[in-house]
């Protein structure tokens, strides 16, 4: 299950708080095979991507290398972790979108699976070197948490969206950092085909009377 929140700050007013927010950068973290990264360059968007896996890195910086040159976009090949330096990460070699730092998340089913080393950072270092983005995108399996744990309640991106399951909890923690709004998006049934033409392929609605990314 995908949640997408929408930020109220509960420090500063929402007209201050979005001052603080870069209005044209999203943030890529868990980026993948890049596709969602695609179609936020498409839109016209600043990204930063962080991917801890070393060949989808470098895949997707050859896949992007002229949005690269010009700035649009930054690739961080690195994990996102409670402290900063190097650990071992596990990268599932059937389904890429399973690899992680826990081994259980990358073998699941049996699927074959092996160690790499990879340099690791605290997400609030990223947020202080980029700044905080319109929207963030979470999907890094199991160290999610994380992103959310380092955020600013007086500096939160306009929406951010996050796999809940087996964490029904993290809505809770999203409404304590200052999400007010919540929509929820079953990953089994939801059609990229079937969708709404302004649905990006995070699963973001524009049908819900609020702004969303991409969405002028």
């Amino acid at each position: 299950m995908l949640v997408v929140a929408a930020a109220g700050s509960l420090a500063v007013s929402q007209r201050a708080s979005e001052a603080l927010v870069h209005q044209d950068l999203i943030y890529d973290v868990g980026m993948n095979n890049g596709d969602d990264t695609a179609y936020y360059l498409r839109r016209g968007f600043r990204v930063v991507a962080i991917e801890a896996d070393p060949r989808l890195a470098k895949s997707a910086a050859e896949r992007f290398g002229t949005q690269i040159s010009s700035g649009q976009l930054r690739i961080l090949n690195i994990g996102i972790a409670a402290e900063e330096g190097e650990l071992p990460f596990w990268i599932c070699e059937t389904r890429s979108e399973w690899s992680s730092f826990d081994r259980k998340n990358a073998s699941r089913y049996g699927c074959s699976h092996h160690e790499v080393i990879v340099p690791c950072r605290r997400f609030a270092s990223v947020l202080e070197e980029f700044g905080v983005p319109y929207y963030l995108k979470v999907d890094i399996e199991g160290n999610d948490i994380l992103c959310l744990q380092d955020l600013n309640s007086q500096r939160l991106p306009k929406f951010m969206s996050m796999e809940i399951a087996g964490r029904p909890d993290l809505i809770t923690l999203m409404a304590g950092r200052g999400f007010k709004r919540f929509k929820a998006i079953s990953q089994l049934t939801f059609s990229r085909s079937n969708s709404h033409p302004r649905w990006n392929s995070a699963g973001m609605s524009a049908s819900s009377g609020c702004r969303k990314p991409g969405i002028r």
